[in-house]
């Protein structure tokens, strides 16, 4: 009988603050306070949905995150909601 190998990779999950801006994500989870992850999730962010992170504004302010055809202007206590791949 002969044996196949089989390679696996795994994608590390991880904060969207943590990610690089410009690269497409794909939304692993959305958790975190029950208010703003309903919110988020009416907003469309979704698992498995595509994001790119464009950039933050100066001095802490707000991430961009472009989601499908729109661009929104997230707070960090909502980018910390997400998890992405």
């Amino acid at each position: 009988m002969k044996q196949r190998a089989v390679q696996i990779t795994y994608k590390r999950m991880r904060l969207l603050l943590a990610a690089p801006f410009h690269e497409v994500l794909e939304i692993s989870a959305v958790d975190g306070d029950p208010a703003i992850s309903t919110r988020l999730r009416e907003l469309g962010f979704r698992p498995g949905v595509k994001i790119q992170l464009l950039g933050q504004a100066p001095f802490g302010g707000p991430f961009l995150v472009q989601i499908q055809t729109n661009v929104l202007a997230l707070r960090r206590n909502e980018a910390e909601c997400l998890r992405v791949l």
